[in-house]
């Protein structure tokens, strides 16, 4: 993306594992006096509504990685009336990881953690806290006056229709860049389900053909066809 537009200076602050909550926290850090971007781009898949609402499933995935420290606080958001809080729970590092001694323990462990999870992350519930948040990272784009692009992936039907609805907003744009089919290449399995090269590329396109398409960057788009 960076080489598509060579004028402008692309930073990227995105980090594995990160929730939007993390990405909230973290945009209105960047966004204090005098720093003022061009334009901001956030990703959102349906899947981080865990991470969002901090389930046992995502406890166990951050007690249990290699790369964790001892302990952390992991911010997650937290129902308050018609609004949220942004509370943070402590992780602790789990030396008895369960799928170090038995696979079917494991297995236990994982459906006992998934059924809490569906019982926390009621999709109504979830679905109105991830709205929250979202909304109020589009007000902040809004009252600075700087465009926000939401692109997604992996998106569900209800989360596709709320986020279709910012782009009545002056400049908030929701693209929709999920891959055509489920090919092999792009992901890189049998190693990783992570998406490969070839998707990113696929991204990177529908990405950039909707930014040219808006006026913030007609005077680019025409500065490049001369």
């Amino acid at each position: 993306m960076q080489s598509k537009f060579p004028d402008y200076l692309l930073v990227n602050n995105a980090v594995g594992g990160y929730s939007a909550v993390v990405n909230f926290l973290k945009l209105k850090q960047e966004l204090l006096p005098p720093n003022k971007p061009k334009a901001i781009i956030f990703q959102f898949s349906s899947y981080d509504k865990d991470r969002i609402l901090y389930t046992p499933l995502i406890d166990k995935a951050l007690s249990t990685d290699e790369f964790s420290k001892k302990s952390f606080t992991y911010p997650y958001v937290k129902s308050n009336k018609n609004s949220f809080s942004i509370e943070r729970a402590e992780v602790r590092k789990n030396k008895f990881d369960l799928r170090r001694y038995s696979a079917t323990l494991n297995f236990v462990d994982d459906l006992i953690r998934y059924l809490k999870s569906k019982k926390k992350i009621k999709t109504e519930k979830a679905d109105k806290l991830t709205y929250l948040l979202y909304d109020s990272i589009v007000s902040i784009c809004v009252r600075q006056n700087i465009p926000l692009f939401i692109v997604s992936m992996n998106i569900d039907k209800n989360d596709k229709t709320h986020f279709e609805n910012y782009n009545k907003l002056k400049n908030i744009f929701f693209v929709d860049i999920s891959l055509p089919d489920n090919k092999p290449e792009y992901t890189l399995l049998p190693y990783d389900g992570h998406p490969s090269p070839l998707a990113h590329s696929y991204y990177c396109k529908k990405l950039f053909d909707k930014m040219i398409a808006t006026d913030l960057f007609v005077k680019y788009q025409a500065s490049q066809t001369k």
